[in-house]
């Protein structure tokens, strides 16, 4: 008689995973826009790599072991870290004076100027569909964002949160993979954005209370979480079939933004979202 075997629990697939991501992701936005009621962006900006960088770590060490502190590529990261310091605190600054929505919106630009910006940067054909996706992206953020109306500012620092990301994605593609697996290069990279910022951090640093610890805390948690869920989804799954899941982070933003912030798109914030995300997918589909 063969002795009956207990079959474990079948892994997670990508797509799942990366879904768990994008509704998650939003409550670290959330609690950022919370803490950019009293500290200033970069504080924030640097207090969240930080606090990522602590989980990061010993993580690191276990999958990767002392080698994983010291990564080969430390030029191409901290190129690709200038971009990203200066896409997070912009985000950071948008989300201080817009809804969580709106500075998303920005932020979710970013594949239709990347796609623009490769035609020059990388040489790639400028197609009708690129074209028609970056305009119908841009009509989209626009219909987002809402020039003319109140708070403007935030809306550009959305959309400079979206440019540089858009730099840091093609600065990505010039300088490929590299020497360095995806967990040690995101390690390097958070652990450069920490020391970029921490000048700007210490010039201002401000007193904190508890609250403002617990929510530091917490996003150092859920972000470092969501990024290691996000690199094991990536190991999963193909990269055309997980992108787009990315704009599900709207579901969660919006009802987040609802309860604890009363903030509700409008008719036409709610179209533009929708231009943004179509230009997004067709983006997407094109690199698939």
């Amino acid at each position: 008689m063969r002795p009956t075997t207990t079959a474990g629990p079948a892994p997670l697939s990508g797509v799942t995973l990366m879904v768990i991501v994008a509704l998650t992701i939003p409550a670290v936005d959330a609690m950022v826009k919370l803490l950019a009621a009293s500290y200033a962006p970069a504080f924030i900006a640097w207090a969240r790599y930080t606090a990522t960088l602590a989980f990061f770590v010993p993580f690191v060490l276990w999958r990767e072991g002392k080698a994983g502190l010291w990564p080969r590529d430390l030029g191409a990261h901290a190129i690709r870290t200038c971009f990203m310091v200066g896409a997070m605190v912009a985000f950071v600054a948008a989300l201080a004076v817009v809804p969580i929505t709106t500075a998303l919106g920005g932020l979710f630009l970013s594949p239709v100027i990347a796609a623009a910006l490769a035609v020059f940067f990388l040489r790639e054909r400028a197609s009708w569909q690129r074209i028609a996706a970056v305009l119908v992206g841009f009509t989209g953020a626009m219909a987002v964002l809402q020039p003319g109306t109140a708070l403007p500012l935030g809306g550009l620092w959305a959309l400079l949160a979206g440019t540089l990301w858009a730099g840091y994605v093609i600065c990505a593609r010039l300088t490929g993979q590299g020497r360095d697996s995806s967990l040690v290069a995101l390690t390097a990279q958070t652990a450069l954005a920490a020391l970029v910022l921490a000048p700007f951090a210490l010039w201002q640093w401000p007193p904190l209370d508890a609250t403002a610890l617990v929510l530091i805390l917490a996003i150092g948690l859920v972000s470092g979480s969501c990024h290691l869920l996000m690199l094991e989804a990536y190991r999963r799954s193909e990269a055309s079939e997980l992108a787009p899941l990315m704009y599900l982070e709207l579901v969660t933003a919006t009802l987040l933004g609802f309860a604890l912030f009363g903030d509700w798109p409008n008719g036409v914030a709610w179209v533009g979202m929708a231009f943004v995300i179509a230009a997004g997918l067709a983006v997407h589909r094109q690199r698939a």
